[in-house]
């Protein structure tokens, strides 16, 4: 048997009763709590200790929501004991930026455990994830992962690079690039005062870049994301790609992040 009880149109609370010895006995209690959006801020489930004659907490969740209903905090206790915290922080135009989880341990304190952190591009598009765990030793955080996506002039995920901090230093562990059949060539062919030229082409490719001076990564990708060509090449500089198939490729200027679509005949 189930007893609901509501406020308004909301339940409050739910009592079990199992049948045992010729009646219905209180078996466990579910209570919950909203606030003024009458979103759910409480939840709470209790056994009834026969023997004792008393309620035994069983789990507890908490919850907290901005202004704009986005939850920024949630607790979950286990059997009283702190077991699971999270914190969201969220910047003027609602965008999570950060997010830090906290185990309980057995003193019941609250403990550091992970911490990610999101950047965003002008059109709000998320950019890159930066992951981070407590060094319990240290004592401070500690940079762990990253993921950064890189995007067209068309919003398109275009690339997908994550890294790994080995040793103070970040390590390439995967990389996926992506093909959209429906790039506008223009747009890939002159990007940011960086031109691409010939295209279509058919033994080498150049760039012309307005600082002629400095040197830039150049990667060849094919449209399944298959790395077949890195160089480094400056301003006017010829980049062999005789040995390249016909169809259609990717190129990225690494350390500015451009990309570019070739066309080889």
């Amino acid at each position: 048997m189930i007893l609901y009880r509501y406020k308004d149109t909301l339940i409050t609370s739910k009592i079990s009763k199992q049948f045992e010895q010729d009646s219905f006995l209180v078996h466990s209690k579910l209570i919950y709590e909203y606030d003024n959006l009458d979103s759910l801020i409480h939840k709470q489930l209790q056994y009834w200790d026969t023997g004792n004659n008393k309620w035994l907490d069983e789990y507890e969740y908490i919850k907290e929501f901005n202004d704009a209903g986005l939850q920024t905090l949630y607790i979950y206790l286990k059997k009283g004991k702190k077991a699971r915290k999270w914190i969201k922080e969220f910047d003027q135009n609602q965008r999570l930026i950060k997010f830090t989880s906290f185990d309980g341990n057995n003193n019941d304190e609250w403990v550091n455990a992970w911490q990610f952190e999101m950047l965003y591009n002008e059109e709000n598009t998320k950019t890159t994830r930066l992951s981070r765990c407590w060094d319990n030793i240290e004592g401070k955080w500690v940079e762990s992962s990253k993921i950064t996506r890189y995007y067209d002039n068309n919003s398109n995920l275009i690339r997908y690079v994550l890294e790994r901090n080995e040793s103070d230093q970040w390590q390439k562990k995967q990389e996926i690039v992506y093909f959209w059949s429906k790039f506008n060539t223009n747009s890939l062919v002159n990007n940011n005062n960086i031109v691409l030229f010939p295209n279509p082409a058919t033994d080498y490719i150049s760039f012309l870049n307005q600082d002629a001076e400095e040197k830039f990564k150049v990667s060849i990708y094919s449209i399944q994301g298959e790395l077949l060509k890195s160089v480094v090449t400056g301003s006017e500089e010829r980049i062999e790609i005789s040995k390249l198939e016909t169809g259609v490729y990717l190129l990225i200027i690494e350390n500015k992040n451009k990309i570019f679509k070739l066309i080889i005949h």
